[in-house]
């Protein structure tokens, strides 16, 4: 009898040890690993591997082709998939061929469990079919050099919003970071943003935009969240700007009603003492609940958190910091873990693939104190990855939507796009669109299986490095 206890209490001990073994199955868990071996990690290991399995989804990566003959270099297909990234964002002017871009990016689709966000910069549209170029597109702002312009009289908004649409989906891009909704703030007008002067107001602008987007399967990004100055750059400064608090509050109230047609709003880096006097938007509980206040329930998107590092200004908001309880010199990844805090469920990291590296480390590091900021970092990050799942399981097939590459219908859409006598051109319009209904009805959700076996086939994706921590 006591020799089946022994065997008993042994087997129990057994399943015991196994249930609290946990071992690293990805480059993501072996940060935590890392730090463990480090005597940093004063949480327990598995709860870091699923925080860690988490944290990438947050991630809006910039990608290029810097040192490759692809558009998106093999350095950063690696970097989307070794480190789950929700998102990416084409740094545009790099691409010099809109046919790669396509592959590079149906790749990096084919290489995500979950539907990956691609975007570009709504300010950029295909110059011509091997080259993306600047061109403004916003609905808010006026520019006699902007062939677009949407504030000019007859500016035929679903036409244009339809051809630009058009020529993004066309080379992988699922999400438009844009349109610009809000004027620059300007102390000659005495009020900021969204300033009307047409028979349309911004808000009706939008949605005919909106309606354009949606027909061709591409997401918005509503931006700038609350609006951006006109004295001054955000890249390389930040002043108080001053707003009266009535004045915020109408902006606000134009904000939710455009956000009733869109997922995804972006915030800038500004600041206005008269709504918080400690932080700028980006690091803002403030800001972000009169945004949730005023109706929006989609995702909040940062402004890009690099350039807060060339402003000498911006470390004086990490001034709410408990440096107590984290001691870190790393600006990047403080800001980064601020803006979370704050409620922002993704973050755009404009970087390198290695800044990105850092910061997912920088984070995991708070997190694995088990201080009171790392708890309510695990926190948000658990609620911002499941609003970024839900909103992806709700957005999948139009995420994954395929639109095939038609250099005629391109070429068109790109001729149409660009002439004055846009609104005149019925019959042409109509044609394109018909033969954009053919190709949708060809196109398909994409065959990712497929499209796995070809990279493993191929050994499109290639280690880079032997040590990735």
């Amino acid at each position: 009898m006591k020799g089946l206890t022994y065997i008993f209490l042994i087997l129990i001990l057994s399943i015991t040890t196994f249930a609290n073994y946990a071992e690293a199955s990805n480059i993501r868990e072996k940060v935590c690993e890392d730090l463990q071996k480090k005597k940093k990690l004063n949480i327990k290991l598995k709860q870091c591997f699923n925080i860690a399995n988490e944290l990438g989804q947050l991630f809006v990566a910039h990608v290029d082709g810097y040192g490759s003959d692809d558009p998106i270099s093999q350095g950063y297909l690696k970097l989307v998939k070794d480190y789950d990234v929700g998102g990416v964002i084409v740094q545009e002017g790099m691409v010099d061929d809109l046919v790669e871009l396509k592959k590079s990016l149906e790749r990096l689709k084919a290489n995500q469990e979950t539907p990956l966000i691609t975007s570009i910069d709504f300010l950029s549209i295909p110059k011509n079919e091997r080259k993306f170029d600047s061109i403004f597109v916003g609905i808010g702002w006026d520019s006699e050099e902007d062939i677009l312009n949407w504030r000019k009289p007859n500016a035929c908004i679903k036409r244009k919003a339809y051809l630009t649409a058009l020529l993004q989906k066309m080379t992988g891009i699922n999400t438009a970071l844009g349109p610009v909704v809000e004027h620059k703030w300007s102390s000659d007008i005495g009020a900021g943003g969204l300033v009307d002067n047409t028979d349309q107001t911004t808000t009706e602008m939008y949605f005919d935009l909106k309606d354009a987007y949606d027909e061709l399967g591409v997401e918005t990004t509503i931006k700038h969240f609350p609006f951006t100055p006109e004295t001054f750059n955000l890249h390389r400064d930040n002043k108080d700007t001053h707003i009266p608090k009535e004045k915020v509050m109408s902006m606000i109230k134009i904000f939710g009603d455009i956000s009733s047609r869109s997922d995804i709003v972006m915030t800038t880096h500004i600041y206005n003492s008269t709504i918080d006097k400690d932080n700028i938007a980006t690091f803002s509980e403030t800001w972000i609940n009169l945004l949730r206040a005023g109706g929006f329930k989609g995702l909040i998107m940062t402004d890009g958190m690099f350039m807060l590092s060339k402003q000498d200004k911006a470390k004086i908001f990490l001034s709410g910091w408990p440096h107590e309880q984290i001691k870190l010199s790393d600006f990047d990844v403080l800001f980064t873990a601020k803006a979370i805090l704050a409620g922002h469920n993704l973050v755009l990291l404009e970087g390198s693939s290695g800044d990105l590296k850092r910061v997912f480390r920088g984070i995991l590091e708070i997190i694995a104190s088990n201080t009171d900021v790392g708890n309510k970092l695990i926190n948000q990050i658990n609620t911002s990855y499941k609003s970024i799942m839900d909103y992806k399981s709700k957005k999948g097939n139009i995420l994954r939507q395929d639109l095939s590459y038609d250099s005629s219908v391109f070429n068109a859409a790109l001729e149409l796009l660009q002439d004055d006598n846009l609104c005149s051109r019925d019959e042409d319009f109509a044609n394109l669109k018909h033969a954009v209904k053919k190709l949708q009805t060809e196109s398909s959700i994409m065959d990712f299986d497929s499209l796995k076996s070809e990279i493993k086939d191929t050994g499109i994706i290639k280690p880079i490095c032997s040590d990735c921590l």
